[in-house]
């Protein structure tokens, strides 16, 4: 399964409030291999996972526009931004004050999303380029955004000090803040995907529940189920993602066997093989498409 076909990868959104992000971008995505995760699955159990790989993209990128308007359906869940980052910088206190603060407050001030919670942010702090390492303008900006923004709770800001870009224009000396931004945004990561996992297991609860009345639709529970394990197997968890499709499978069957919505519909046919349930053999991109098709 090519989960990248269909969006299964780990998206960071970036809001470029200060027109920084073509400067720092090769910076991240160098180092956009997140390493030595614990992620919890549905049965409570922690699961080590040695690493993913999140994918930076602007939040005005044609791909998450036309994601936005389906945001909130179940089978786009695992499309959605894990985290959002937020990069600023300004040499000055004065400035922020000034606009920048209001704007960031603006952007944080998001709508709780009512089933897969609160959207996880990071605000990350970028020393001007060419400021003065001695001067003690970014100092106030980053201890100021760190009064507005971070809670008793919570740390969601971090500053990056690049390398001083010289007159020439090449960035000279050692990259700080990186391991703090990761350990950062790998927080961010595991908190989104274990909310998507939670409400993903209570769709299927009650799709599940109302599996015998009459108009229940099996191609939606494939949908759900089959989004999970692709969210699932992007994270390395390919047993979690297995049992999704024996689970499938096996209330295929139980529905052709007990009646209910399934009861009355066409099954098979008269070539070998007609006769068997096929999700486990079936092409999956094949599977997915008919399945989208007909929904």
């Amino acid at each position: 399964m090519q989960t990248e076909d269909l969006g299964g990868s780990f998206v960071v959104a970036v809001e470029d409030v200060s027109g920084v992000w073509s400067t720092i971008k090769p910076l991240l995505e160098e180092n956009s291999v997140l390493r030595d995760l614990e992620f919890q699955n549905k049965f409570g159990k922690r699961v080590k996972v040695p690493s993913i790989e999140v994918k930076y993209m602007l939040s005005s990128d044609p791909e998450l526009v036309r994601l936005r308007p389906h945001s909130q359906n179940p089978v786009a869940w695992f499309r959605n931004p894990y985290a959002h980052l937020i990069v600023v910088s300004c040499e000055e206190l004065t400035d922020y004050k000034a606009g920048m603060r209001t704007q960031l407050r603006g952007l944080l001030e998001r709508e709780k999303d009512p089933v897969l919670g609160m959207v996880e942010w990071v605000v990350l702090y970028v020393r001007p380029l060419r400021s003065d390492v001695q001067s003690r303008g970014p100092k106030r900006v980053f201890e100021r955004l760190k009064d507005d923004f971070n809670t008793k709770k919570r740390e969601r800001c971090v500053r990056l000090d690049t390398p001083v870009m010289s007159s020439t224009g090449v960035l000279n000396g050692p990259l700080e803040g990186m391991a703090e931004l990761e350990t950062f945004i790998k927080e961010s990561v595991r908190l989104s995907f274990e909310s998507r996992q939670t409400a993903y297991e209570n769709e299927v609860r009650r799709l599940m529940a109302t599996r015998m009345e009459p108009g229940w639709s099996f191609p939606n529970l494939f949908l759900v189920k089959d989004s999970l394990a692709i969210m699932l197997e992007a994270a390395g968890l390919q047993e979690d993602a297995l049992r999704e499709y024996f689970e499938l499978e096996a209330c295929y069957l139980e529905g052709i066997e007990e009646g209910g919505a399934m009861a009355g519909l066409d099954f098979g046919g008269n070539a070998p093989g007609d006769d068997v349930a096929t999700l486990l053999t079936a092409s999956w991109r094949e599977t997915r498409r008919a399945v989208l098709n007909y929904g």
